[in-house]
């Protein structure tokens, strides 16, 4: 598959307020804390009255200037693009952040956009970290993501599953050091959060991993989804394969609570492509 052909779309949120009202502060906070976080960030500012596009005395300038409608500026990381034109809005703008995970707007206060509006110095700016959390709040509702509670593994081959912080996944393989990590259809493990804490509710004390699970998700009833689904996490992509799986022998689980939900509620998937997963990062399904 070509990870490329999937979509993706960037949430937008809005920074308004009028003139030295904070915005530009507000959103280099914001923009360093949700990077901090794992996302990819774009800015667009609005300007209500026109501007100078380009650095005067460059040769892109000097160009503009000679009547060039548009010019363009490109090395190997990055580009710079000017052109004249008229009827313009934000959403054209979008496409060309199409890897963003967010983009923040300065300006466009009566838009429809999710917003913060800055008051300073009338009221202190809000903590970047709290809005940021409130950003990714969003971010869920919009998009229908879920949470890593939690990431396990086993060395070994017959060992129950333990926490770590974060791992390396490694394109159409799984899980750096997981012993079920390989060449199959069933590279990770998924598990919902909340199925395990139902389980938990009527008694059951497993830890995260019992089941064998390698990802602890809250946020969706994974038997739901359809093979062949897409998810992401971060730079990673994973494709659902399979639904459930027969319970092995002498499953202690069973044995103890005549139950085990990992057969009717896992699934499994494989890696398309590679990265690192982190406990807290968001988990969203793609789009194709």
């Amino acid at each position: 598959m070509d990870v490329s052909s999937v979509k993706k779309e960037p949430y937008i949120f809005a920074i308004c307020g009028y003139k030295n009202s904070g915005k530009t502060t507000m959103i280099t906070a914001l923009i360093k804390e949700l990077k901090k976080r794992g996302y990819r960030v774009a800015t667009i500012k609005h300007d209500g009255h026109d501007f100078e596009s380009d650095v005067p005395g460059t040769d892109s300038w000097k160009h503009q200037k000679a009547g060039a409608y548009g010019t363009a500026v490109f090395s190997q990381n990055r580009i710079l693009v000017t052109k004249e034109c008229t009827g313009i809005d934000e959403k054209m703008l979008f496409a060309a952040f199409w890897e963003a995970d967010i983009i923040l707007i300065e300006g466009l206060k009566k838009s429809t956009y999710p917003k913060y509006i800055c008051e300073y110095p009338q009221k202190a700016l809000i903590e970047a970290a709290s809005l940021a959390d409130r950003i990714e709040e969003g971010m869920k509702e919009k998009r229908n993501m879920g949470i890593v509670k939690a990431i396990c593994i086993s060395e070994k081959k017959g060992t129950q599953k333990h926490e770590i912080e974060e791992v390396r996944m490694i394109e159409d393989f799984g899980l750096e050091h997981d012993a079920h990590a390989g060449k199959w259809h069933r590279q990770v493990s998924l598990l919902s959060f909340e199925k395990i804490e139902e389980f938990r509710a009527r008694g059951a004390q497993v830890a995260f991993g019992a089941f064998g699970e390698n990802f602890v998700i809250s946020g969706y009833d994974f038997k739901k989804c359809a093979i062949g689904t897409k998810f992401e996490c971060g730079d990673v992509i994973l494709e659902l394969t399979q639904i459930g799986k027969e319970c092995h022998h002498g499953c202690e689980i069973f044995e103890k609570m005549g139950d085990c939900i990992m057969p009717r509620e896992g699934v499994f998937c494989k890696v398309l492509k590679g990265g690192v997963i982190k406990k807290g990062d968001l988990f969203l399904i793609m789009e194709d």
